[in-house]
């Protein structure tokens, strides 16, 4: 993951550059900071150091675009240097640590933000993001918790489906199950429709697992684990014709592979019954 930057990562940081602003947000797999909580100290950077720091922002965006890393990250530290109450340059620096793989310098950084402005909420996310991605599932949980204790959280659904990962993973099935239904409130999603079944699924809630792993396979018809869930189900209350039709699925969606092995095996015995 080290090296080139991922092209969407530079569009973004181009984007943000066009519009003259620090504060819109990004797509699920890059956040843009949003300053609009932080805590503005009494002694500001003077207007002048405020304009430098923008330049050299903006000569960090350039620097991203031509793929040097190196210089765009020395270019926004200098405008953090320059502007060192804003939270906004630390936060790209950590999101640009990020998305090349270098998770423990995005840590210390974005720990670091927190320190400045303990209600940074882009801080909490982008932590709980980093934790979750890292399997370290308590930390994950209290730093979006974190996040969603304070207002305006964009795109909610996906904070609450990663906190649901991270109670799922911690074996905290009912706190899971609550927040992906609260995800599903807010927008539909096979992915979230499918994870809240396996909670379902745990909690021994069969026929409601059963439904949500249907939904998920008619909302994504190419969506092989729900049809291969929702076939173990059928199976269980003894629906061959259903347990066959989504095994059927399994196996045309999946040539290979322990779900498309495991299904042709059942096949066998659904027909020699």
């Amino acid at each position: 993951m080290f090296g080139m930057l991922k092209e969407n990562t530079v569009n973004q940081l181009k984007l943000l550059a066009l519009a003259g602003c620090l504060g819109l947000w990004g797509c699920a797999s890059m956040d843009t900071p949003n300053t609009s909580s932080a805590q503005i100290p009494k002694e500001e950077a003077s207007f002048e150091d405020k304009s430098k720091a923008r330049d050299k922002f903006k000569d960090g965006l350039q620097f991203l675009s031509l793929n040097m890393l190196k210089e765009a990250i020395g270019s926004i530290q200098d405008a953090a240097r320059l502007d060192p109450h804003n939270s906004a340059y630390p936060l790209y620096i950590g999101a640009i640590h990020y998305s090349e793989g270098n998770l423990d310098a995005a840590e210390s950084v974005f720990l670091e933000v927190l320190e400045m402005d303990s209600d940074n909420k882009d801080a909490y996310r982008k932590l709980g993001r980093l934790y979750l991605e890292q399997g370290r599932w308590s930390q994950a949980a209290h730093y979006l918790e974190e996040d969603l204790k304070r207002p305006g959280t964009p795109m909610p659904h996906t904070v609450y489906n990663w906190l649901a990962l991270s109670y799922y993973n911690l074996k905290r099935f009912d706190e899971a199950e609550r927040q992906w239904l609260l995800a599903l409130d807010i927008a539909e999603n096979a992915d979230i429709r499918y994870n809240l079944g396996l909670a379902f699924k745990f909690n021994e809630k069969f026929d409601k697992a059963l439904e949500s792993f249907e939904l998920a396979a008619r909302m994504k018809p190419e969506f092989a684990p729900a049809h291969f869930e929702s076939a173990l189900l059928y199976l269980k209350k003894q629906n061959f014709t259903q347990a066959r039709r989504h095994f059927e699925s399994v196996v045309r969606l999946e040539a290979t592979g322990e779900r498309s092995d495991m299904s042709r095996e059942y096949l066998n015995l659904i027909s020699s019954q």
